[in-house]
C-alpha cells in the first residue's frame, strides 16, 4: 500500500532477472572479497617485513662477530624490544673485545716470565760449562788452546 491512497505497488521480475542480478552480485562480493583479501595481505606482509627488519640486522651482525667485534655492533633503533637486544648485544661486544684485550695482555705477560725463566735455566748451564772448560784446560795444562 502506498500511503494516503488506497493503492498498492505491485512489482513485476521475471525469474531470469533475478537469477541474473543475483549472479552479478555474487561476482562482484567474490572480487571484492578477494581484492580486500590481497590488500591485507600485502598490508600485513609489508608491517611484518617493517617489523622484523631490525631483528635482521641484528641476526645479521651477529653474524658479522667473526670478522671483527667493532664491525659488528648495530645501531640501537625499532620496537623497545629490539632496541634492548641491541644495547645488550653491543654491551656484550664491548666485554668481549676487553676480555680478549685483557687476555692478550696476559699472555704476553705469561710469555716474558716463561723466556725468564728459560734464560735463568740456561745460564746456569752456561757457567758450569765454562766453569769445567777451564778445570778440563787447567788439568791438561792446555793454557793456549788453539794458538
Amino acid at each position: 500500500m502506498i500511503s494516503g491512497t488506497d493503492w498498492q505497488l505491485i512489482g513485476v521480475a521475471s525469474l531470469e532477472e533475478l537469477s541474473m542480478i543475483s549472479n552479478s552480485m555474487l561476482r562482484m562480493l567474490i572480487l571484492s572479497s578477494a581484492l580486500m583479501l590481497l590488500v591485507v595481505l600485502l598490508g600485513s606482509i609489508l608491517i611484518a617485513h617493517k617489523l622484523t627488519k631490525p631483528l635482521r640486522v641484528l641476526e645479521n651482525s651477529m653474524r658479522n662477530v667473526v670478522s671483527g667485534l667493532s664491525e659488528a655492533k648495530v645501531k640501537e633503533k625499532g620496537t623497545d624490544e629490539v632496541r634492548h637486544l641491541a644495547k645488550s648485544f653491543n654491551l656484550m661486544l664491548d666485554q668481549m673485545e676487553r676480555l680478549i684485550t685483557e687476555g692478550t695482555e696476559r699472555d704476553k705477560i705469561i710469555h716474558k716470565y716463561q723466556l725468564n725463566t728459560l734464560t735463568s735455566q740456561i745460564n746456569p748451564h752456561f757457567l758450569y760449562n765454562t766453569l769445567d772448560t777451564i778445570i778440563w784446560m787447567a788439568e791438561f795444562n792446555d793454557n793456549e788452546l788453539g794458538t
